[in-house]
């Protein structure tokens, strides 16, 4: 099996995992994102506590998660985006994270899933 970095709840009470494997091997090496290598719990808090999600232009069983970062930095007041591709497995919805990057302005998607809520 599989070492997970971590597991997470979405907003929509389903579970999504980040194996070490897909963040050694296509997160953070050189080629791809290695700013977000000090993100790890960024990544974490943005699956769990998300500003806004969207459903996937290119994929129907993937949303893309965004929050603003607001720790201080070169990325501050950059969006964090997260593509978790879902799927089932043993009669219940899993979700794995495929990538996360930076961004300035969210791209969005095919359809907006979940807003924050305002407090």
């Amino acid at each position: 099996m599989a070492e997970l970095l971590f597991e997470e709840i979405d907003p929509f009470g389903i579970p999504v995992r980040l194996h070490l494997r897909r963040w050694l091997e296509h997160i953070i090496p050189p080629t791809r994102h290695p700013e977000m290598e000090p993100y790890v719990e960024l990544i974490r808090q943005t699956i769990a506590n998300p500003d806004f999600i969207y459903r996937s232009i290119k994929a129907r069983n993937t949303n893309i998660f965004y929050r603003l970062n607001l720790e201080r930095g070169r990325y501050q007041n950059l969006y964090v985006a997260i593509v978790v591709r879902y799927t089932m497995e043993q009669g219940r919805k899993v979700g794995y994270v495929r990538t996360a990057y930076f961004t300035r302005t969210p791209s969005g998607g095919d359809e907006l899933l979940w807003i924050k809520p305002r407090r």
